[in-house]
């Protein structure tokens, strides 16, 4: 007899990661649109839910074996998102976000009457403008771990959008 739900551990790392990022945004007043493809390295927008109308980009990755060294995650990333992440010429900012989840599968995500808990949390990197790569499948980048990705670092990222529209705005005739 077939179990009712199936799910692979890295479906299950994919749904919690964009749920980290969508409480995130929440907190911060904004909200998340996911895309069901993935043809640029976006897998999400988040955008104010009321203010100025800007954006930014995600390319969210999620990992259970998050390696730190010193004070940084080493994450190996696929080349083409890489590569993506990388292009300067962007109209809005586009961030890669990782979301580290507990080694234990089980612990990923608990659940009672006191609160909802996410294990871990996740990391950004911006890489507009980082060098080319003659790797072939993967990159390895290097998170630092005080760039973790909360209220305040998205805050921040939108004031970069926010700045970066202004100053195009400028430069227009």
């Amino acid at each position: 007899m077939l179990a009712p739900i199936v799910a692979h551990p890295n479906d299950v790392k994919e749904r919690l990661s964009l749920a980290y990022v969508t409480a995130v945004a929440a907190r911060a007043g904004c909200h998340v649109t996911e895309y069901a493809t993935d043809k640029q390295s976006v897998d999400a927008t988040i955008r104010p839910i009321q203010g100025a109308k800007l954006a930014i980009d995600l390319q969210i990755k999620a990992t259970s074996l998050g390696t730190f060294r010193d004070e940084v995650l080493v994450f190996d990333l696929p080349v083409k998102n890489y590569d993506d992440l990388r292009d300067p010429t962007g109209l809005v900012p586009h961030y890669l976000i990782v979301v580290v989840l507990a080694p234990d599968e089980q612990s990923w995500l608990e659940s009672d009457e006191q609160a909802l808990s996410l294990r871990h949390c996740g990391y950004w990197l911006d890489l507009r403008g980082g060098p080319p790569t003659s790797n072939r499948v993967t990159v390895t980048v290097a998170l630092p771990r005080s760039q973790r990705f909360d209220v305040g670092a998205l805050q921040s990222m939108m004031l970069t959008a926010y700045q970066g529209r202004a100053s195009r705005q400028g430069a227009m005739p």
